[in-house]
């Protein structure tokens, strides 16, 4: 990886993480704008989300880079500038995630890499769902069940069968893949949007 794949890497990671901040603040900016209290929990916010929402994006665009790189075919993670502002945008004005951060660019590849390239983002999100239960469980409780919910929205997001999600390749590829994957998506949004409850009276 060099650098400027690097910087891509990390723009997205804090403006993506900022934008969460702006999504959850938006209440105490409008009613208290410039306030000591919309700083602070602005501030705090965007601490819990660079390790949960930055995260969950990153590893899930990163997975997509890793197995095509595993196939040996390039692939680049390049960031939107325009897509990252609009992300920031959408956040302030409607207190809503509708995440652009960019993507992995990729050169080539048979249907069936494509496949497994395209499928191995949600898959990464399924797999930090116990690391963050393990956060959690080791007394990080905001982190881990943020990071939880995150995934198990992101997973389930990206795999409906729609331009551009993931499902819709996925599917084209392999519907029995897809159904499976779909399934196991939909069983881990399930229990986890219960971890919001752990998270009232800190955001």
């Amino acid at each position: 990886m060099d650098k400027k794949e690097l910087g891509h890497i990390l723009l997205a990671y804090f403006l993506l993480s900022f934008a969460l901040a702006a999504a959850l603040g938006r209440g105490i900016w409008l009613s208290s704008p410039f306030s000591a209290e919309a700083w602070a929990y602005t501030f705090k916010v965007f601490l819990l989300s660079l390790p949960t929402l930055g995260i969950a994006v990153i590893v899930h665009e990163l997975a997509h880079r890793t197995v095509a790189k595993a196939y040996g075919i390039e692939a680049t993670f390049k960031a939107w500038i325009f897509g990252l502002a609009l992300t920031i945008i959408i956040a302030t004005m409607f207190g809503i995630i509708f995440a652009i951060p960019g993507g992995v660019v990729i050169a080539g590849g048979t249907a069936a890499q494509m496949g497994m390239i395209t499928l191995a983002g949600p898959m990464s999100n399924l797999a930090l769902i116990p690391v963050f239960w393990a956060v959690k469980s080791a007394g990080f409780v905001a982190v881990g069940a943020l990071g939880m919910f995150l995934c198990g929205v992101l997973a389930f997001l990206n795999l409906i069968p729609i331009n551009p999600l993931d499902g819709r390749k996925v599917l084209a590829w392999n519907d029995k893949v897809w159904l499976f994957a779909f399934v196991l998506s939909s069983i881990a949004f399930y229990f986890t949007i219960g971890e919001l409850g752990a998270l009232v009276g800190y955001i």
